[in-house]
């Protein structure tokens, strides 16, 4: 076989590779939770919720919101360098970590989807 031939095979596999990781990573997300699931045996991992914002502090680089679906309120902290234009009754999804701040389990945001 000659160098070109291999060099253009490799190139190939190389790219569907990342494609297939793209792919996975995509597809194997989190199912959303209720908020009243969410405990303090879930501290440190991650987990994704839907809700409503209720209501909202923005402060520089920080975002303090309380998202409130069917079965329960949670505080939800956002570290931003962004203007995120989030208002009070706007139905978001958030996957962040679930922490503990002053006896009170919150979730710090990674990310919010509109």
């Amino acid at each position: 076989m000659d160098e070109k031939f291999l060099l253009k095979l490799s190139l190939i596999f190389s790219l569907l590779g990342i494609l297939l990781i793209l792919f996975i990573s995509e597809n194997s997300s989190l199912s959303t939770s209720k908020i009243s699931d969410i405990s303090n045996k879930q501290l440190d991992t991650n987990v994704k919720i839907k809700g409503t914002i209720g209501h909202i502090t923005e402060l520089e680089n920080l975002v303090l919101f309380t998202l409130e679906d069917k079965t329960g309120k949670i505080n939800i902290i956002l570290f931003t360098d962004k203007q995120l234009n989030l208002k009070q009754n706007q139905n978001v999804e958030i996957i962040g970590k679930v922490i503990e701040y002053k006896d009170t389990i919150e979730i710090m945001a990674d990310q919010i989807k509109t």
